[in-house]
């Protein structure tokens, strides 16, 4: 029950890393009796990389084409938030608390049309 919540600090942080691709997060509260404080803020980085090569036959008219593509994502990822928690008459809690986050992310897609002529010999 709420009643009987001790007062304190409390911190967690985290971090992660993968294949182009890493992250950290630190939250934390602190309590009083009645009254809690809580924050958090969270960072997240992703980077891909890949290429397409299609090689492409039109039967109609006898044409051969050939695109070759490149992607490369990025992605960064920005949380801030906080939070008031207000408990009164042992069991009631009001809460308020507000958020912000950036998701930025870039695409880009760099193409190459080759025709690769007659795909039949005559």
């Amino acid at each position: 029950m709420l009643k009987n919540r001790n007062a304190g600090l409390n911190l967690n942080a985290e971090t992660s890393v993968g294949t182009r691709r890493y992250g950290a997060t630190v939250n934390g509260n602190y309590a009083f009796n009645n009254f809690n404080f809580r924050w958090n803020s969270s960072y997240n980085s992703a980077r891909k990389l890949g290429f397409q090569d299609i090689e492409r036959d039109f039967l109609l008219d006898d044409t051969r084409e050939n695109i070759s593509s490149l992607y490369v994502l990025d992605g960064d990822v920005l949380r801030f938030g906080d939070g008031v928690d207000f408990t009164f008459y042992e069991r009631h809690q009001f809460s308020i608390s507000s958020e912000y986050s950036d998701d930025s992310h870039t695409n880009n897609i760099d193409s190459h049309f080759f025709d690769l002529g007659n795909s039949f010999s005559p």
